[in-house]
C-alpha cells in the first residue's frame, strides 16, 4: 500500500487505476490496485463517490448500477463462482468481485444465506441455465451441507419432527438436553457443546495457557486478552470464540480484526489465523 494522503495524489491514482481498467473503479478494484488506502480516501473525500466526482468520473458499483440490486449482486457472485470453480468465501469474493461483500449482508443479512439465494433468485427469474455450472456448485454444497447437518443431528440424538429419537441413535431420549463427552475435569463436567461453553473453559484454563482475559465485549471479536510471549513480556491480542473453527468462516467474520481463534475442536484446515483447539490441551494436560 502506497503513502498516498493528499487528495490531488489520491485524484491521481484513481485516475491512473481507471486508465488501467478501462472503467471508473470499485472499491474493491482501488483496494486490489494497491494505489491508496480506502479509509484515508473516505477520510479526505467523505465518501466513495465524492472521490470519484472530484476525480472526474461518474461512481460506478453498488447503488450506481442501473441493473436493479438482486440482480447485479447475483451476476457478480456468479462470476466469481464461475471464475474460481466453487463457492467463494466473502474473503475469496473480495478478491474477485466487484461489488465488495457490503451488499450481499445488506441484502442477505449472512455471508452463508448467499449461494441459496442468490440460486432461487435465478430461478424465479429465469437465468439458471445460462448459470448452469455454478447452479451445480451451489446444489453440492447444499447436499454438503445437509449431510452434515444429518450427522451432527445423528451425534446429538435430536429429534425428526417430533416423532421420537433418531434413527441410529435408539439410546437417546426425546427432549431432553445433550451433553459432551465427560471430561473428568474439576471445573467442568461435560465436553462444550456451544460457544459459552467454549468461553468458560478457555477462562478456567487461560492462566494456564499463559493468557489473563482483559474483557468479553459480546461483539467480535469475542474477546481481548494480554498474552505473555515470554518471561519478561506480554502482548494484547484479539480473540474470537467458537465451538468449531469453521463456524468463524461461517460467520463471515474478518481475520484482519482478529489474532486467533479459539475453539473447542479445530476444523478448518485452511484457518488464517492461528487457533487454539480446547479439546487437544485438555487431552495433553496433565491433572
Amino acid at each position: 500500500m502506497s503513502n498516498v494522503t493528499s487528495k490531488e495524489e489520491m485524484i491521481t491514482a484513481i485516475r491512473k487505476c481507471a486508465q488501467k481498467l478501462g472503467h471508473t473503479p470499485t472499491t474493491p478494484e482501488l483496494k486490489r490496485a494497491g494505489k491508496l488506502n480506502i479509509n484515508t480516501l473516505r477520510k479526505c473525500f467523505g465518501s466513495y463517490s465524492a472521490a470519484m466526482r472530484a476525480a472526474g468520473m461518474k461512481p460506478r458499483g453498488w447503488g450506481h448500477m442501473n441493473r436493479t440490486p438482486i440482480e447485479a449482486a447475483a451476476k457478480d457472485w456468479a462470476e466469481v463462482a464461475r471464475k474460481l470453480g466453487k463457492i467463494p468465501t466473502c474473503y475469496e469474493y473480495e478478491g474477485h468481485g466487484t461489488l465488495g461483500k457490503r451488499p450481499f449482508l445488506r441484502l442477505f443479512k449472512r455471508w452463508t444465506d448467499v449461494p441459496q439465494l442468490v440460486k432461487e433468485y435465478m430461478e424465479r427469474a429465469g437465468t439458471a441455465g445460462e448459470w448452469q455450472d455454478v447452479m451445480e456448485l451451489i446444489r453440492a454444497q447444499e447436499a454438503a451441507s445437509a449431510a452434515q447437518r444429518r450427522a451432527r443431528e445423528l451425534q446429538a440424538g435430536a429429534e425428526i419432527s417430533g416423532e421420537g429419537p433418531l434413527e441410529g441413535n435408539t439410546l437417546a431420549l426425546p427432549g431432553r438436553p445433550i451433553y459432551g463427552a465427560p471430561l473428568g475435569l474439576p471445573f467442568m463436567a461435560y465436553a462444550p457443546t456451544s460457544e459459552l461453553g467454549v468461553v468458560f473453559l478457555f477462562g478456567a484454563l487461560a492462566m494456564k495457557l499463559g493468557f489473563i482475559v482483559l474483557r468479553l465485549p459480546g461483539t467480535f471479536p469475542d474477546g481481548e486478552a494480554m498474552r505473555r510471549i515470554d518471561n519478561d513480556r506480554c502482548q494484547r491480542l484479539r480473540m474470537e470464540f467458537e465451538l468449531q473453527s469453521r463456524n468463524f468462516l461461517r460467520h463471515a467474520h474478518d481475520p484482519k480484526k482478529c489474532d486467533l481463534v479459539v475453539c473447542w475442536e479445530h476444523n478448518w484446515p485452511e484457518c488464517p489465523l492461528p487457533v487454539i483447539e480446547l479439546k487437544t490441551i485438555v487431552e495433553q494436560m496433565e491433572w
